[in-house]
């Protein structure tokens, strides 16, 4: 066998453990280029080794030397920098989508915990209403108007979705709950702890019969109580999801009108006229403050008007609005009918007389029948007004009315006996009293009585008295608003009363009316009068009165005195009798008998 040329095959040196040259140690060529890349692969496209077909390795392909040539010449690499793994790509990346995944997933964990928390935030909040206004009633529904707050509401802002009526339920005193209506509610908005009630709706009316029942005691209690229930609210909370199946359920109680009770007052009475059918038309207006929230539109209204259960008469309303907590003012027009029987006249005279002194008397006025514009009955508001009875201070609020303005004294005859120095005979045919009235009806007066001191100042100079005895007046209409005439007084047999402590008082009076021109007193009393009006005889006492009143004086008959002759009638040791002829002219519009006078 021949022998080649060459080894067929070289040793690594693996096996013999060959320290390794110099030259190796300090070369920088790597071997990865003399690998053998794997089969296909894209990168061994210019650094596939050709083998012949004795299996004999060929050298690489010029692209792949030249390669080899560069690197073995390049300069080393130098070292990446360290990059924190929370800024690579990967982990950015991923966050990127774990984040929102996990948002999703809380807010899918957290979400029934929401929907408690909402239910237990509606269910400790407070509803309140200051306003509510009933308009356009009909039988069945009405207009109605809320205004208030919802307090206690959290600190998320949430939008209240009501997706069902809310049903209206009227808790009666004893504890029962009756449904009377129902009523849709749009979305409330809450912020900030509070949400803010600004609701226009219609409320329908289930039992007409039952809403009356309910208005009656809205009217005429202190206060009402409903309960508002709803279910399967919509409730959208910040940026969570909506909480569905949400209960609404709340008691409100609210102030009634309480009938009015001490909160009206007569703010004007106008008697303008006699009925041509008998009776003083009249026109009375009141003024009502309503403490409920509810507002009542009632239309044409119509009350019967009554007095210690004498019926007065029926008086009307137009166009009459109640708005909540507010005055009202509220105008009713009607007749006074006439009366008859002893008991009835008493009190109305009775009424009339406290009326003229600014005394209040209570006039029921009791709710009969309300319509609306176009003549139509509501039942249920008819059936509340029905129970209401206005208790009406009948006075005027200027005070007392005193028709007797003054009483002038044309003569006053005084007579003195020594008997009775302190209780002088009074006597007059010309006392004339002035009265006045802010009415438009007529009056007569047949017969008066009159109880007054003569009084200066403080103090009381003497009474007088005079009985009932007939009397003639003159008085006028002058217009709807003022009557105004003189009464004829006449004074006969009566004697002035002056008791022991008004002695000096009297005594200083008498100086006054001798030695001054005149006297000014006040005349303080009553009188009792006999009057005839269109709805019957009544009689007014007592009438008040205080008026000023004068007496001219004597003058102490300063040059009113001429001595006409002097007679010497005879004479004794004591002196001598004279006969004086005296005129002396009286000043004054009072006249006095003394009886004899020594000089």
């Amino acid at each position: 066998m021949e022998e080649t040329s060459g080894p067929a095959r070289r040793s690594s040196g693996i096996y013999h453990m060959e320290p390794a040259s110099a030259e190796s140690l300090s070369s920088q060529t790597g071997l990865a280029s003399h690998a053998r890349p794997f089969a296909g692969s894209r990168f061994s496209e210019n650094d596939i080794a050709r083998i012949t077909t004795a299996g004999v390795r060929g050298g690489p392909r010029e692209g792949a030397a030249a390669q080899d040539a560069d690197a073995a010449t390049a300069p080393p690499v130098a070292a990446q920098p360290h990059v924190p793994f929370y800024k690579k790509r990967k982990f950015i990346i991923s966050q990127a989508i774990i984040i929102p995944l996990g948002i999703v997933l809380l807010f899918v964990l957290l979400f029934p915990v929401v929907t408690a928390i909402v239910q237990d935030v509606l269910n400790k909040s407070d509803l309140g209403v200051s306003v509510a206004t009933i308009s356009n009633p009909a039988n069945n529904s009405f207009d109605l108007a809320l205004q208030g707050s919802v307090s206690h509401t959290g600190i998320i802002s949430a939008k209240i979705h009501f997706t069902q009526p809310v049903t209206v339920q009227w808790i009666q005193a004893n504890g029962s709950q009756q449904t009377i209506g129902s009523m849709n509610l749009a979305d409330i908005s809450a912020s900030h702890k509070r949400a803010t009630l600004n609701q226009s709706t219609t409320f329908h009316i289930d039992d007409p019969s039952l809403f009356g029942q309910f208005a009656a005691q809205m009217i005429t209690a202190n206060n009402f109580t409903w309960r508002l229930t709803s279910n399967d609210l919509h409730v959208q909370a910040a940026k969570f999801p909506v909480s569905k199946g949400i209960k609404f359920d709340k008691t409100l109680t609210l102030d009634g009108f309480n009938s009015f009770n001490g909160n009206v007052n007569l703010t004007n009475l106008l008697l303008p006229s006699d009925d041509p059918a008998g009776g003083i038309n009249f026109q009375a207006t009141t003024t009502l403050n309503n403490p409920s929230p509810f507002s009542l539109n009632l239309g044409t209204v119509v009350f019967d008007l009554s007095y210690k259960d004498v019926f007065l008469g029926t008086g009307s309303g137009l166009n009459t609005v109640i708005t909540g907590a507010a005055k009202n003012d509220i105008t009713l027009s009607g007749t006074l009918v006439p009366q008859s029987g002893d008991n009835n006249l008493t009190v109305v005279s009775e009424l009339f007389t406290n009326y003229l002194n600014g005394d209040s008397s209570d006039v029921i006025a009791t709710g009969k029948s309300t319509l609306q514009a176009d003549g139509t009955a509501i039942s249920w508001l008819s059936q509340g007004l029905e129970a209401l009875q206005l208790h009406v201070p009948f006075v005027s609020l200027s005070g007392a009315i005193s028709p007797i303005k003054s009483i002038d004294i044309g003569d006053l005859a005084l007579v003195f006996a020594e008997e009775t120095p302190w209780a002088p005979s009074a006597q007059s045919q010309s006392v004339q009293a002035s009265l006045e009235l802010p009415f438009g009806f007529s009056v007569a007066i047949s017969e008066i009585q009159n109880s007054f001191n003569l009084t200066n100042g403080d103090e009381v100079i003497a009474g007088l008295s005079t009985p009932e005895g007939a009397s003639t007046s003159s008085i006028e209409v002058v217009n709807s608003t003022f009557t105004a005439g003189t009464i004829n007084i006449t004074i006969e047999n009566t004697n002035l009363s002056v008791p022991d402590p008004q002695h000096p008082n009297f005594s200083l009076f008498n100086a006054n009316i001798t030695s001054l021109p005149s006297v000014d007193f006040q005349l303080v009393g009553h009188s009792r009068a006999i009057a005839n009006l269109s709805i019957g005889q009544i009689t007014l006492d007592p009438i008040k009165f205080n008026v000023p009143s004068t007496l001219d004086g004597l003058q102490g008959l300063n040059g009113l005195t001429t001595i006409h002759s002097v007679d010497v009638l005879g004479g004794t040791m004591e002196g001598i009798t004279l006969s004086i002829n005296v005129s002396i002219v009286n000043p004054s519009n009072l006249n006095l008998s003394t009886g004899d006078l020594t000089g």
